[in-house]
This record gives C-alpha cells, structure tokens and sequence, in this order.
C-alpha cells in the first residue's frame, strides 16, 4: 500500500490527531482515543469506497487500512500486558475493535486485541479432495493415508 497504517494512529500524538481530524472535516472534540475511532472509522470507510470504485479511484487510495488480524506481527506491539489501559484503548481504537470505554478494563482490552488478531486464524479448512474412487458420500474410519498410531 502507498499510505500510512491506520492501526498506527495510536501512536500518533493527540495533536497530529487533531489535525487529520481537521483535514477530514471532522469534530476535534474528545480525548485521545474517542478522536482515532472517529478519524479511523472515516478513513476505513473511504478507502473501502475507493478500492469498490475500481481502478481509476485505486490510485486515490491514501491509508492502508489493514484488519488486525492481517497486518504483519512487528506492526503490532508486543507488550501489550504492560501498556497503560490508555494506551491499549488507543490501539483497539486505531484497528476499530469494538469495546467499552467506559467498562473495559486493562485485561478486557488486551482480550480483545488478542481475539481480534486471531479471527481467522488456526481454523480447520474442510474440503473434499476424494478422487471419486469410494462409492457414496459415506465417511470412513479406514483412510490408508491416514495412521492414527493404532494397528486394527
């Protein structure tokens, strides 16, 4: 992607949030983390926008708005059990993960970080790779490719 992560405005400061808030036209109201949900909701939706306009609009595309569980390991933090509530609240916030600010606590959000990065991942993929040589749609137990360890 040619533009800046948005799952990195947490590390902006709050004044560099302020103003891309300014440059979207958006409310500068708010602490920290209520202006990257904003200013990150924004941006993900315009992006989106752009890339389903196809080609033409590609080129206008200015953030990479990566999900969390697809942006590569070192654009995470990997302290995430000793950052301040504050600071995990601003990074749920950049990758648009959904929690209480007002009820989540420290462990809460980490959970969710932590949820969020492992959507999708380590799930059983069941496909049908039979070569049509056994009769009926029957599930066996005696798969030759297969050896448990057991001998029958």
């Amino acid at each position: 992607h040619n533009g800046r992560q948005v799952g990195q405005l947490w590390m902006l400061s709050e004044t560099t949030i302020r103003k891309e808030c300014k440059k979207f036209n958006l409310s500068t109201d708010g602490n920290k983390i209520e202006l990257i949900t904003r200013l990150g909701r924004v941006i993900r939706d315009r992006e989106r926008k752009m890339l389903t306009m196809g080609p033409e609009h590609e080129k206008m595309v200015t953030h990479d708005v990566t999900p969390i569980h697809k942006v590569d390991d070192e654009d995470l933090p990997k302290n995430l059990e000793t950052m301040e509530r504050e600071e995990l609240a601003c990074v749920a916030a950049s990758y648009g993960i959904d929690f209480d600010h007002g009820k989540d606590v420290k462990s809460d959000l980490v959970k969710k970080l932590e949820r969020g990065r492992n959507t999708g991942r380590g799930l059983l993929m069941i496909t049908d790779d039979r070569d049509g040589d056994e009769e009926g749609g029957e599930d066996s137990d005696d798969d030759p490719d297969f050896n448990a360890g057991d001998s029958d």
